[in-house]
């Protein structure tokens, strides 16, 4: 069986979009999502009841959070809030056919020239 995960960047934490963020990831039917510039907890916890998944969420060394979205089970969190990282690295350990890990970052775009 495969697992679906999907990243999604839900700018400056998702504000008053929630319902529309929420109707993205139900049409696409990930087993997990990466939520990128989680900025507001709440939001991603109010996502996370709305779909019926497990949160784990990551605090940056910025703004722009982590957050991942599971409908498996989230058996171990790990936020490496790494000096060298704008952001943070969360690293989430799912119970799917046995334990299988994910991480997620969100790097800094730095235009060309």
């Amino acid at each position: 069986m495969a697992l679906h995960i999907l990243s999604y960047n839900i700018l400056a934490g998702g504000q008053d979009r929630l319902p529309l963020i929420a109707h993205v990831i139900q049409r696409h039917r990930p087993d997990a999502v990466a939520l990128l510039e989680a900025n507001s907890q709440s939001n991603v916890e109010a996502l996370a009841q709305q779909l019926g998944m497990e949160v784990a969420f990551g605090k940056a060394n910025s703004a722009f959070h982590i957050a991942w979205l599971s409908r498996f089970p989230i058996l171990r969190t790990e936020n490496h809030r790494l000096p060298i990282l704008e952001k943070t690295l969360l690293e989430i350990d799912l119970h799917w056919e046995g334990t299988d890990s994910l991480l997620q970052t969100h790097l800094h775009f730095i235009l060309p020239g």
